[in-house]
């Protein structure tokens, strides 16, 4: 954008000074016109040495003096003296003479110059006069010149006067068709920066139109990320809802096996496990699970006798009334049994109660019938408050659920 502006502005700026220098200014012509004038004053006073050296050099070239010869420096003189007062005069009135001004200025200065040089020494030094052999040729050639200026400025001054003068046959003066040459030069120069503005203007709309295209391609390819990413992430959470025992796993992936499933998911659980290995240690979190699983007889209501403790991986199960486990990482109020497998793909699993409160140990002995018969085999004193665990069970893992297989022995006794 501030490229094309500075194109412009120098653009403007060009074509005034080409429209300045094409058309001088009236102070321009009124100095051109003093130098001159003060040149031809000081020939003029030196026209008669320059009579007696021109004379001299024609009788040194054993030639004729003639009257002619010696009046042909006064009519020079003359001349360029009308030249210069009638351009003057011409470039005040701003007429249409005005344009050759410049050009019959230039002839008189040119002539004068080709006069000196062939009348004095040298150019710079007009008090010694040295006139030439061919000063007679130069007069004459300089002669004819200012002839043809004065006949430039006389014609056009005339036509002037003719074109003021003709009256139509309504009476209305006919408007002078010719055009001053610095007005068509300005109006030139509008046409050009109109065309360079018009340019400029197309190449901006270009760039915006691109700009807009540019911006409109990365809003897509970043909706179309966005998109993925929620689709990524509606997949894991999917996985892991399924990992914490969603029953309608199979449904959502069906034509994979189960054991494609679980294999898949524990894949994606261990890549999850080691991405925030910094933050959450696996072997920590296996003590925690123990730790919340405490089986020691002086602490609560249920004690071990025999169970050797592990650091295995831990599931809590709420058993049902087929004999099955619902299982899940987490632990909950209902799950009262802790199922401790090898590792994350074991297939079977030890089993026994967590450890509970008085109220809670003596609800479940008061509802064994639900939540301590179709997983323990049970020795039971009168009115048990407490829950001995002498050996967990072994429960197997079919298909999404856990089953047992072998009983635990459990002892219901007095508090």
């Amino acid at each position: 954008m501030k490229k094309y502006l500075l194109v412009i502005i120098m653009a403007i700026f060009a074509l005034c000074a080409s429209a300045q220098g094409a058309s001088p200014t009236k102070q321009e012509i009124d100095e051109q016109c003093s130098i001159l004038q003060d040149n031809i004053n000081l020939l003029r006073s030196k026209l008669v040495d320059i009579k007696t050296a021109e004379q001299n050099k024609v009788l040194e070239m054993k030639g004729e003096v003639s009257n002619d010869l010696l009046a042909s420096n006064d009519s020079l003189i003359d001349k360029a003296t009308r030249i210069v007062k009638k351009a003057k005069s011409c470039y005040e009135q701003g007429d249409t003479t005005s344009n050759n001004v410049p050009l019959v200025l230039g002839t008189v200065s040119e002539g004068l110059k080709a006069y000196v040089s062939v009348i004095f020494k040298t150019p710079n030094d007009i008090k010694n006069i040295e006139v030439k052999k061919d000063f007679e040729k130069i007069i004459k050639d300089q002669l004819a010149k200012f002839d043809n200026a004065l006949h430039m400025l006389e014609n056009s001054d005339d036509e002037v006067d003719d074109s003021n003068s003709t009256v139509s046959g309504t009476g209305i003066h006919e408007e002078d068709k010719s055009l001053d040459l610095s007005m068509i030069l300005e109006l030139i120069g509008f046409a050009v920066i109109l065309c360079i503005i018009g340019i400029v203007s197309l190449l901006m709309k270009s760039n915006y139109s691109k700009s807009q295209r540019d911006i409109h391609r990365l809003k897509e390819e970043l909706e179309e990320k966005i998109r993925n990413n929620k689709d990524d992430i509606s997949d894991l959470s999917a996985r892991l809802k399924s990992y914490r025992g969603n029953t309608e796993y199979n449904a959502i992936h069906g034509g994979l096996s189960e054991k494609q499933i679980r294999e898949m998911i524990l894949s994606e659980i261990d890549k999850c496990l080691k991405s925030i290995e910094h933050n959450y240690d696996r072997k920590s979190m296996q003590n925690q699970l123990d730790n919340s699983v405490p089986i020691h007889g002086e602490k609560g209501q249920v004690e071990a006798s025999g169970v050797k403790k592990q650091n295995d991986y831990c599931l809590y199960g709420q058993l049902q009334n087929d004999g099955s486990f619902k299982v899940s990482m987490s632990d909950s109020r209902n799950a009262f049994y802790v199922l401790k497998l090898k590792d994350s793909k074991a297939e079977q699993a030890e089993f026994f109660l967590k450890e509970f409160d008085n109220e809670t140990a003596k609800a479940i002995i008061e509802g064994r019938q639900m939540h301590l018969v179709p997983a323990c085999d049970i020795e039971s004193s009168a009115s048990p408050q407490k829950i001995i665990l002498m050996k967990p069970g072994m429960a197997e893992k079919q298909g999404n659920s856990w089953f047992v297989k072998s009983k635990a022995q459990i002892r219901l006794v007095n508090a």
